[in-house]
């Protein structure tokens, strides 16, 4: 049986044929992000970067806003901002631009790490459509993923072209563009281990491997003290240092453990499918980490070329494992970019398993094999930009909960709605609800419309009860029996008691404006 299912030639316009259909892929899945407004930490780029045009200097200042301490990301971004400004189109249009190039570029970084030309093909384009890391392409904060993994993409690409043919400029460009990696996230440190895997499985030898790595280890050294230097004492990358001296080692063994079981689960329960809403955690999702683990072992076991991506895998998601237990569970759609760098290595597993499939396929049905396969994968395909389009919810929701927090309230809720409109079923439309509650109270005829649909959908919610009680005290009649409710919740919690002062507030301000002054007098007393 042949290694592959269709003999790709190896030319210039076979690359060029695949990377207008990456183009025409990523327009169709991608395309709405690009009408997206900001995210949470977006407003930094228009907050720092001015600064930076007036004074290179504040590049290293510690009271700037953005405290991501990613040298590469911030200086893509400056020259993005330099050219276009703050308009958010062009970043969304940066971040896909950058995503579709890495997916080529690992493309062709996997056809100089053993794997044959249509396996590689696969992969670049299952990791361009791979679900699980979406936030990684449409929050324009998350840009440092996309350039990081470009980067360690062209990276191995070289490293791999000295290993078939000995070049002391692959291996110098190899070194600069590791190094160059490294400023985009700290978890390019990861590309060391997995070199010294593959070059291992590949049969090179351990003494060919460490003489061609150890020089990269060192030069490693000053890059990270540069990255540390500069990372500002606000970031998240020191909270969970901090909180890391703080732990105990069982407890901290334990939440090493379950987030691993959790990030690998998501890996296969949303990686060209939505098996479930990213902001829950069911217990069979870890089950089918903990499986999906054990298979890796077992590739790892038997040593084969493809161990070195279950490898890839394993090590991308180490520097992500130690994130505190209270961040990852305040996450509305799951662990999406902290899984960006491990999907890379799913990919290529997934494009090799789909292979192997292809091959079978053909071997059973030698009429009909070659087009069967084509078929099932142009579905897989076509369900997989389908998949992607629903997933312009989670980002339209995401800057939905931002305009909210930040005070404009209009966008915030027209944003939380059109999130609604277009796929409730993977956003968490609970909490989409207690805001937009919170929104409408400053519309009591729009209001009574909107909060008896929402307690049918969640009869039991808290936050809408507390709604529904606020907006009923209004009537003189029922006045008494309200107000009393209103009691008992704030005697059982009295954090309900900045809720409901919230809720009478933005009553108040609808009242108002909609003439009702004796009432609107009453909510603003309460």
């Amino acid at each position: 049986m042949p290694n592959t299912v269709f003999n790709l030639a190896s030319k210039p316009y076979t690359i060029l044929a695949y990377a207008a259909i990456l183009c025409i892929l990523a327009a169709i899945s991608f395309g709405g992000f690009t009408e997206l407004p900001f995210d949470t930490h977006d407003r930094e780029i228009a907050l720092d970067y001015p600064h930076l045009s007036e004074d290179p200097a504040f590049f290293f200042a510690q009271d700037k806003a953005s405290t991501s301490g990613r040298i590469l990301d911030e200086l893509v971004m400056w020259g993005a901002y330099a050219t276009w400004g703050d308009n958010p189109k062009y970043f969304h249009l940066l971040s896909i631009s950058c995503h579709v190039l890495a997916s080529l570029v690992l493309a062709l970084a996997c056809t100089k790490l053993g794997c044959n030309r249509e396996w590689s093909l696969i992969a670049g384009l299952l990791f361009l459509l791979n679900v699980a890391h979406i936030q990684a392409v449409y929050y324009i904060s998350a840009l440092e993923y996309p350039l990081t993994i470009l980067f360690v993409a062209a990276g191995i690409y070289h490293y791999g072209a000295h290993s078939q043919s000995p070049s002391r400029y692959r291996l110098t460009a190899f070194y600069a563009l590791a190094a160059a990696s490294l400023l985009g996230h700290i978890a390019a440190l990861m590309l060391w281990p997995f070199c010294l895997c593959w070059s291992i499985c590949a049969g090179r030898g351990w003494r060919k491997t460490l003489r061609e790595l150890v020089p990269l280890l060192v030069l490693f050294v000053p890059v990270v003290l540069l990255v540390i230097e500069t990372t500002p004492t606000r970031a998240s990358t020191w909270e969970t240092a901090d909180s890391l001296s703080n732990e105990e080692v069982l407890p901290l063994l334990g939440h090493i453990l379950q987030t691993l079981l959790w990030f690998t689960g998501r890996l296969i329960t949303n990686a060209h499918w939505l098996l479930l809403a990213p902001h829950t955690k069911p217990i069979w999702e870890k089950v089918i980490g903990g499986l999906a683990i054990l298979g890796s072992l077992i590739l790892i076991w038997q040593w084969r070329p493809v161990a070195a991506w279950a490898v890839w895998t394993g090590l991308f998601l180490i520097p992500f494992l130690f994130i505190p237990g209270h961040i990852l569970q305040d996450m509305p759609i799951g662990p999406s970019r902290y899984l960006y760098f491990a999907s890379a290595g799913t990919s290529v597993l997934l494009a090799w398993a789909a292979q192997h499939f292809g091959r079978w396929l053909v071997g059973s049905q030698p009429k009909f094999g070659h087009l069967l396969y084509c078929v099932l994968l142009g579905i897989l395909l076509g369900y997989n930009c389908w998949t992607l389009r629903k997933t312009e919810a989670l980002a339209t929701y995401m800057s939905g909960r931002y305009y909210i927090a930040s005070n404009d309230l209009e966008m915030g809720s027209a944003l939380l709605q059109r999130a609604m409109d277009h796929a409730p079923e993977i956003i968490n439309t609970r909490d989409a609800y207690g805001r937009l509650g919170m929104f409408y109270l400053k519309n009591p005829k729009h209001f009574a419309d909107f909060i008896g649909p929402a307690l049918e959908i969640y009869p039991d919610d808290t936050t809408l009860n507390l709604f529904s009680v606020v907006y009923n005290t209004i009537e003189i009649k029922e006045r008494r029996v309200y107000e009393g409710r209103l009691r008992s919740l704030c005697d059982y919690d009295t954090t309900y008691a900045q809720d409901i002062g919230s809720s009478y507030y933005n009553l108040g301000i609808g009242l108002f404006d909609a003439g009702r002054i004796d009432q609107a007098i009453y909510a603003y007393q309460r």
